[in-house]
């Protein structure tokens, strides 16, 4: 809609905009790219206007993901927050990301919600490469955060631990430690050899003071 607009309105708009972000880029990204998808023209001299629009990144996310997808954001953020509690580069898709996603829902999502998701908002999500498959993040820490508030970190961190412990994939064998060490679980896995024996040097070692129990502390 801003594409055949006078140049005068857009640099107003840019300018209300830039002033609500204030110093974060972030946030007038994602902001402008929002209002470029509106239909109808927005008017900078509207001071209820200017007062609406987002200050923080999680308040531009969400203004954004409800544009876009309407009923549907809150399905686009369960999809979401697995990302934003993976180890290392990221979290690999198959056979992991859906399921955990389901887990930390209480929905049931498969890989077509996956690919929905990138369709529909892949522009928050960064694929890498770790250990020759691909995995993927939310794309800044400011959003992750977002995608963390109000959630209970070691609650979420004992499910993602249960799920993965069914998992075989090498993230599990590189990063459970990391992820149980988190939720408060990891005494059970330090006594069992198999998981010891398998498990990232490296990681498990970062995750041992997590221990909690005399007896994990004898097996440590």
């Amino acid at each position: 809609v801003l594409a055949t607009a006078p140049r005068p309105l857009v640099d107003d708009i840019a300018e209300a905009v830039a002033e609500a972000a204030g110093r974060s880029f972030l946030v007038a990204r994602i902001t402008a790219r929002t209002i470029a998808r509106e239909v109808r023209r927005p008017d900078p001299r509207d001071q209820r206007w200017r007062d609406e629009l987002p200050r923080l990144p999680g308040e531009a996310m969400e203004r954004d993901l409800v544009q876009r997808l309407g009923s549907r954001a809150a399905e686009a953020r369960d999809l979401l927050r697995p990302l934003a509690y993976a180890q290392g580069a990221g979290l690999p898709w198959a056979g992991v990301w859906a399921r955990l996603a389901s887990a930390l829902s209480g929905r049931t999502y498969t890989d077509d919600d996956i690919v929905w998701l990138r369709k529909q908002a892949g522009s928050y999500v960064v694929e890498s490469v770790d250990d020759g498959g691909s995995v993927y993040r939310v794309y800044h820490r400011a959003l992750i955060e977002y995608l963390r508030e109000n959630r209970d970190t070691e609650k979420v961190q004992r499910s993602v631990t249960r799920t993965l412990q069914h998992v075989d994939h090498p993230y599990v064998r590189r990063y459970l430690a990391l992820h149980a060490g988190e939720g408060g679980v990891l005494d059970p896995l330090v006594q069992d050899a198999r998981f010891v024996l398998t498990a990232a040097p490296a990681q498990l070692l970062t995750a041992l003071p997590g221990v909690r129990t005399a007896a994990g502390r004898r097996a440590v």
